[in-house]
């Protein structure tokens, strides 16, 4: 929990919330990071909430972890796709990116890519979005590893999450998914036909001798 998390609880009930969590986690800290920004969640919208949310934390328990880890992705990704049109669109895109991409990407890259429109065929100043932007309406279901300046999902169990049979997601998260690759290839082709590439601009690399294409995407 940071520093002006639950500000607004009152310390007895920010005790609480680490005590609940604390033994209904079974020591997991990736469930313990779910749960907390659940409850974070829920105070945001009312204090009654985070009493409720407390409860069913209770009642689920600590056995089955994989049972419960699989509870905190459904609850989370309920909080991405019942978000107002745009951040769940801007979710969706991002979370159905990173796993069908054919590399790891750089955060600069994935914000290039999120900003481009099919149909429009260039991108203004400042067009790109930005990082935080991104994680908060993905709900901490993306991190930026800058060891290797990197963005990828949270955790190699949110893959596996992914990959399961989607029953009740709404429409549009089940269409982002099943159709995350032909959705980047259409990404891909329209950035292709941006006029700049009309004439693809090449940049001398003085280190090999060779020349290389100095466009984010090209390569993908």
């Amino acid at each position: 929990m940071q520093s002006g998390d639950f500000e607004d609880c009152g310390e007895t009930l920010r005790h609480q919330i680490m005590t609940v969590i604390r033994d209904n986690t079974g020591g997991m800290f990736l469930l313990v990071r779910l749960y907390l920004d659940e409850v974070e969640a829920a105070a945001r919208r009312h204090m009654m909430e985070v009493h409720e949310t407390l409860e069913c934390f209770q009642e689920r328990g600590s056995n089955g972890l994989e049972h419960l880890l699989n509870l905190a992705y459904n609850n989370t990704m309920s909080r991405v796709t019942d978000q107002s049109r745009k951040p769940r669109d801007l979710a969706l895109r991002a979370l159905s990116w990173i796993p069908c991409a054919e590399r790891p990407l750089k955060p600069s890259e994935l914000m290039r890519a999120l900003a481009v429109t099919p149909g429009i065929f260039a991108l203004g100043p400042g067009a790109d979005y930005k990082v935080p932007a991104v994680m908060a309406v993905c709900c901490s279901l993306i991190t930026v590893d800058e060891t290797c300046d990197v963005i990828r999902l949270i955790h190699h169990t949110t893959q596996e999450y992914f990959n399961q049979p989607r029953q009740g997601w709404p429409r549009e998260a089940k269409a982002a998914f099943s159709n995350g690759h032909a959705n980047i290839t259409t990404v891909c082709a329209t950035y292709l036909s941006f006029d700049t590439f009309r004439l693809p601009t090449l940049a001398y690399d003085s280190d090999d001798g060779n020349k290389k294409y100095t466009h984010d995407l090209w390569e993908w």
